[in-house]
């Protein structure tokens, strides 16, 4: 027996879109927030570590989320398909 959410939002489209547009945002959401999340940790280690290690000046956020963003593009790229390597 199927379950009356799941029959009701197959029934009418518009309850299918608004669905697929709440994972829509919700998705943005939390690649906003991990991508902050991110910046904050290499700034913070990045002003822990490499001042004293190397007497590198410190960095911004914004320059924290620029390095990881070059890092990815540089190291592991966007791309996520299967059996991609």
């Amino acid at each position: 027996m199927e379950n009356y959410a799941v029959h009701n939002v197959r029934k009418n489209p518009f309850l299918f879109g608004l669905k697929i547009t709440g994972m829509v945002v919700l998705g943005i959401i939390g690649i906003t927030s991990l991508a902050f999340l991110f910046g904050y940790v290499v700034m913070l280690l990045w002003n822990w570590l490499m001042p004293d290690l190397f007497s590198l000046t410190t960095i911004t956020f914004w320059q924290a989320v620029g390095i990881v963003l070059l890092a990815r593009l540089i190291f592991g790229g966007f791309k996520h398909f299967p059996g991609s390597h």
